[in-house]
């Protein structure tokens, strides 16, 4: 029989994956807003999916930093992902409704590429503990 914890584990990280692939994608498109967003989610399902590894239920949040700290409680390495998270954390909201934050401000190389590196390295991270 299936265990549905190890399901969700292997979903959302896949789906993460599958993002970190359409990341670069929107990068190569000069999306560099988009990226940043798409990079947040990055990690949230990446972290999302170590806390289904340790059969935590679903977290309904976007603040990378909330889900870290539930992390760090199974596993206080989880702090190396400290400055990552505090960076993509604030992609959600702000790079994602025009009409409440200038996403403009957002719309450069530079972030973009280091939103990418920042999401390929939780993920790296994830990946390893689960």
């Amino acid at each position: 029989m299936p265990d549905r914890f190890s399901d969700l584990t292997r979903t959302w990280f896949d789906t993460a994956t599958e993002d970190i692939v359409w990341a670069k994608h929107d990068f190569s498109a000069k999306f560099y807003s988009r990226v940043c967003f798409i990079c947040q989610q990055v990690a949230e399902k990446s972290l999302k999916s170590y806390l289904f590894s340790q059969k935590v239920n679903l977290i309904r949040t976007h603040d990378l930093m909330k889900l870290l700290k539930v992390c760090e409680r199974y596993d206080s390495s989880f702090l190396d992902l400290k400055e990552s998270c505090n960076i993509l954390t604030d992609y959600y909201t702000d790079t994602r409704y025009p009409d409440i934050w200038d996403i403009n401000r957002f719309n450069e190389k530079n972030l973009a590429k280091d939103a990418i590196r920042q999401a390929e390295r939780v993920s790296a991270f994830v990946k390893k503990k689960i």
